[in-house]
């Protein structure tokens, strides 16, 4: 009788996420009332993705990558870029 050579054993493929492992929030968060005291320049808003996205500890979404962005002065006074 003669055995056959088994293949080489291999590893197992990872598994991928079945879901979004990004912690976001579900709504978004309430500043308060403002108002808008300019508007953010586009290359500004493309360098602050990457900080952004370290922050939330996922990628932007791609959809809303070219949204403009803008300053707000809020009621308390302090300022908010969004």
């Amino acid at each position: 009788m003669r055995l056959a050579a088994l293949p080489a054993p291999q590893a197992a493929p990872a598994a991928q996420p079945s879901a979004c492992v990004l912690a976001a929030r579900a709504a978004p968060a309430a500043f308060g009332s403002g108002t808008v005291v300019s508007f953010e320049d586009h290359a500004t808003s493309l360098a602050r993705i990457p900080r952004a996205e370290a922050e939330i500890g996922g990628q932007i979404d791609p959809a809303f990558v070219d949204n403009q962005r803008v300053a707000v002065r809020r009621a308390t006074g302090r300022p908010r870029s969004s």
